[in-house]
């Protein structure tokens, strides 16, 4: 293991992906990067597993997800019920359609499907890191995030 992965090791990620082919590939991706990966099917998971371990650093998404919460609701509610700090990818291979059906995201990072593990690296460091968040070519502070 590199000191690289070493790093990363201590990061937990909640990702959230309904397909259960693409969720076993995007946890590949993610440990493959050396980050402590916890998964789940759906936005409802999420907030429960959320309500039982509060250590995850970020929340990694998909956009639209079944059971009534898309990433974008998700999102929100997280960050609501269980801290500011915890930092939002969300993923779509929809972009367009996400905008449309909810709205611009917040503020909160964007990446579109499908990515290479290398826009994947970048996605993360840059969510993980930076207390600025962009979409669209947009640098919002965290402060100006608006919570519905």
């Amino acid at each position: 293991m590199s000191s690289h992965d070493a790093t990363h090791s201590k990061i937990k990620v909640l990702i959230v992906e309904d397909r259960p082919d693409v969720l076993r590939f995007v946890v590949a991706q993610v440990q493959s990067l050396g980050y402590d990966v916890t998964a789940v099917t759906s936005g409802p998971e999420a907030l429960h597993v959320l309500s039982l371990y509060d250590n995850f650093d970020l929340l990694f998404t998909d956009v639209m997800l079944p059971d009534g919460v898309s990433g974008i609701e998700l999102a929100q509610r997280a960050r609501r019920a269980f801290g500011r700090t915890l930092k939002v990818l969300l993923t779509s291979g929809y972009p367009d359609k996400v905008i449309e059906h909810d709205g611009e995201p917040n503020g909160l990072p964007l990446l579109q499907k499908p990515y290479k593990l290398e826009q994947l690296r970048q996605a993360l460091h840059d969510a993980l890191s930076k207390n600025t968040l962009s979409i669209g070519g947009m640098q919002l502070a965290e402060g100006d995030l608006q919570h519905s």
